[in-house]
C-alpha cells in the first residue's frame, strides 16, 4: 500500500497579492500632542487680561502627559495706560509641565495639569526687567475625536518676585480657556 507524499504535505502556500489589505493592527495610543490656546483672565481683580498659549506633549502612558507650553499675554489697563504704575502690562512664560489624564479611553474627560518655569513681564512705569519663576495650574476637560482635541479649562499662574514698591503686591494670572489641537 502507497501513500502519496501529497496527502500529509501541507497544503501548498498561496502567493501574497499586493491587491490585499494587509493585517489589522491594534489601535496605538497618542503619543504626542500639539495645542493652541486663547484666554481670558484676571489680573488684580480686574477682567483684563488677554492670553495666546502653545505647547507641545509626550504621553508615555496613556492617562500621563509632560511637555513644555509658552504664553504670551498683553493686560489692557485702560484708555490711559499709565494711570496704572505698577500694574502688569504684558508678557511671556515658558513651562514644562506634567499632566493627569485618567478615562483617556473616553471621547470627554478630565484633565490636570501643574507647571513650572520662567516668565517675564512688562510693569507700567518700571525700567526693570522682570524675570523669574512661574508656577501654573490647569483643569478642565477634553473632548477627543481622534486626531483632534477641544479642550475648555480654569487655569491659575503666579509669577514669584513682581512685587512692584507702588502697588506692593504680585501680579498674577487667572481666568479660562479654550485650546485646540491634535494627537498623533
Amino acid at each position: 500500500m502507497t501513500f502519496s507524499a501529497s496527502l500529509w504535505a501541507a497544503p501548498p502556500a498561496e502567493p501574497a497579492s499586493s491587491d490585499q489589505a494587509p493585517p489589522a493592527q491594534c489601535d496605538e495610543p497618542a503619543r504626542y500632542g500639539v495645542g493652541l490656546r486663547g484666554a481670558a483672565g484676571i489680573v488684580e481683580g480686574f477682567p483684563s487680561a488677554f492670553l495666546l498659549g502653545f505647547d507641545l506633549s509626550y504621553s508615555p502612558l496613556p492617562w500621563s502627559a509632560f511637555g513644555l507650553e509658552a504664553e504670551l499675554a498683553r493686560v489692557d489697563n485702560g484708555a490711559d495706560p499709565h494711570y496704572c504704575v505698577g500694574c502688569m502690562r504684558g508678557g511671556s512664560s515658558w513651562r514644562a509641565f506634567g499632566e493627569f489624564r485618567p478615562f483617556d479611553d473616553f471621547p470627554v474627560f478630565p484633565f490636570a495639569r501643574v507647571s513650572a518655569g520662567l516668565y517675564d513681564i512688562e510693569i507700567i512705569g518700571s525700567t526693570r526687567a522682570w524675570l523669574g519663576p512661574a508656577f501654573g495650574a490647569a483643569a478642565g476637560v477634553e473632548g477627543r475625536l481622534r486626531p483632534v482635541y477641544l479642550r475648555a479649562m480654569a487655569f491659575a499662574t503666579a509669577q514669584l518676585g513682581t512685587e512692584t514698591p507702588v502697588r506692593g503686591r504680585s501680579n498674577h494670572l487667572a481666568g479660562l480657556a479654550l485650546e485646540v489641537g491634535a494627537v498623533f
